[in-house]
Parts: structure tokens; sequence; C-alpha cells
């Protein structure tokens, strides 16, 4: 038996699909929602290899499987702030706006793991008993939550326009993610160029990336035990039961960072000359803020 690739994928949220996909807006469907935040977690299993052997009664099998998993919390302010601006639900404008949008937040998590394993058919092939040993390792992690994420804006009195303000602090820690060492204190500097997987890849070293995805700075071992026994053709009993003798693999970070800054638009006015168009009008006050 020989598999080289199979995926698993499993979605969890925190509210039915029946109401977010009530209506085809979905983000009126979201702002509907009782709860001031969406989570959504997605986990999936990569089998980058299975080998399996039949010996006589006996079967060996070995493998190597990642597991990634990803967790978004959505604050429902931003989403009716996408949808409606400065308006509220009912299209009213205020331009004396406060949104506080630091529900935002977002874990991601990488383990790898390599097992293999004995299964034996016994009693005339009618229980099947299996033992099997895993080693994972803590590949890669990242967590990043918003302590400050707001967008207020006030009537300045003295020039009669409105005064934009952005404020945002997020905390960012990071395990096996980020090269060593890279300058990560605003958030133009979250680029791909800074994330160590891409750098190896950049670089071409096919067997350090490799060894990135299959290694990591935690590990444990796991056993499991199972079997199926099948005193007629129509029923198979099972008892199977895993991950014993595990300990915890943790989130430690090896990068910690607090990226936070604040920008402010206090009005702007702009006058056309001959020739300007509106694109051309737009663009050149945008790179008056930028």
């Amino acid at each position: 038996h020989l598999q080289y690739f199979g995926v698993q994928n499993n979605l969890d949220m925190s509210e039915t699909a029946g109401s977010l996909l009530a209506t085809s807006d979905v983000l009126q469907n979201i702002h509907n929602l009782s709860s001031d935040q969406l989570n959504i977690g997605n986990e999936t299993q990569i089998d980058a290899l299975q080998v399996g052997l039949k010996v006589g009664k006996n079967f060996l099998f070995a493998g190597n499987s990642t597991n990634i998993g990803i967790d978004f919390t959505l604050d429902n302010d931003l989403v009716s702030f996408i949808k409606n601006g400065m308006a509220n639900g009912n299209g009213e404008l205020d331009l004396n706006y406060s949104g506080n949008f630091d529900a935002l937040g977002i874990r991601f998590q990488m383990i790898n793991s390599t097992y293999f394993g004995l299964q034996r058919l016994l009693f005339k092939e009618k229980l099947r008993v299996g033992a099997s040993y895993h080693l994972n390792n803590y590949i890669a992690g990242a967590s990043l939550a918003a302590n400050t994420f707001s967008l207020t804006s006030t009537e300045n009195p003295t020039t009669g326009m409105n005064s934009l303000v952005l404020d945002y602090d997020f905390n960012l820690a990071t395990a096996g993610v980020f090269i060593a060492g890279a300058p990560l204190d605003s958030l133009n500097q979250l680029s791909p160029d800074a994330m160590l997987p891409v750098s190896i890849l950049n670089s071409g070293d096919i067997s350090g990336l490799i060894n990135y995805a299959t290694s990591g700075n935690q590990s444990n071992g796991t056993f499991g035990f199972g079997l199926t026994f099948s005193p007629i053709k129509q029923i198979d009993l099972q008892l199977s039961m895993s991950g014993l003798g595990a300990s915890d693999l943790t989130f430690t970070s090896d990068l910690g960072k607090s990226i936070a800054g604040s920008a402010s638009v206090d009005g702007f006015s702009y006058s056309s000359a001959s020739g300007d168009t509106l694109a051309s009008g737009v663009s050149s006050t945008i790179a008056d803020y930028t």
C-alpha cells in the first residue's frame, strides 16, 4: 500500500451557516448577528506520505502528516464599517463617528507528525490488533491580537472640516515564522520576504525547507492502540485509543513585537487645474497623506 498525498479539512464557526447565509448579503448578515464578534477556525491535515507493507499476518505501516490550524476573530463593528462606512444600519450618516475594532485577532499553528506502527491478525483473521508511535513536532505558530484598533472622526471647529484619526496597537508573537532579527515595528514590514519559509524557498534550499517542515523547537512522542473484532462478516467491533503518554506542545514565542501607530487626516480641499481628471485629482490628494 502506498499513498502519496491526501488532505482532510475541518471548518468551525461560532455561528451557524444559516445565520451567515440567511440572505445573499453576507456582510449584512454578519452585521445582524447578536454577538459582537465572529470566530472562524479551520484545521487542515495534509498526509504527505503513507506506506503499508503486509508480511504474513502482520501489517507494517508508516507515514508523515502535517496539521495546520488557523483561528480568526472578526470584529462585527469592523464588518459594519466596511459595509456602511460612517452610516448606521438605516443609512443615516454621522460624521462624528467612533469605531472600535479591537476584537480583531488571528492565530496560527503548524504541527508535523511522523508515525509508524504494526497491526497483526489473530484468531483466523477475526481479530486485528495494532499499535503505533507518533513523533510530533511543533513547527511554527503565531498570534496577532489587537489592543487598540479604532477610527474616530470629529469636527474641527477651526477648519470646519472633520478630523480622522486611526489608532492601532497590535501584539504579535511568533515561533518559527519570521527570520531572526527581522525588523517588524510597523505594519508595512509584515511582508512575505521577512518570513522564514519564504526565505528558505527563495534561496532554493529544498532540503532546508523539508527540514523546516518536519522538525520544530518542541516535540513529544505519543502511542496509539486499536483493535477490531469481526465475529461475522456483517459486524465489526472496534476499540481505539490515541495520544497515550502525550505531553503538551505549547506555543512559546521566539519573537514578540508591539506594532503600534497613529495616522490622522485633518480634512482637505482640492482645486482642479486645466487638463486634470478626477483620477489624477484623487491620486494627488491621497499622495499628500501617505
